[in-house]
């Protein structure tokens, strides 16, 4: 899921900065699972972020990275994240 499907389902797709910011703040006592936010190209965040870990992280759970080190955003979708946006507008 990239930083700017998540600004969506939030209801404002142009805030995908902001959504990396607030999951770079959020206290680590939470367990958020943050390694499986990227970006929108498939890039993964810069080393320091996650320690590295990152792509071990994700592998460990089926990701499929291109041969360039990028995620295969086609085949690794989060298919109730669009559920949830059409659950946001519903009237």
């Amino acid at each position: 899921m990239s930083y700017g499907q998540i600004a969506a389902i939030l209801g404002n797709p142009r805030l995908s900065r902001r959504v990396g910011q607030a999951m770079f703040c959020a206290p680590s006592e939470r367990k958020l699972p943050c390694h499986r936010v990227v970006k929108k190209s498939g890039e993964l965040a810069p080393p320091e972020i996650f320690s590295g870990r990152q792509r071990q992280l994700l592998k460990k759970e089926g990701v499929v990275f291109r041969k360039n080190g990028s995620i295969n955003m086609e085949l690794s979708v989060w298919e109730d994240a669009w559920l949830m946006e059409a659950e946001l507008y519903e009237d």
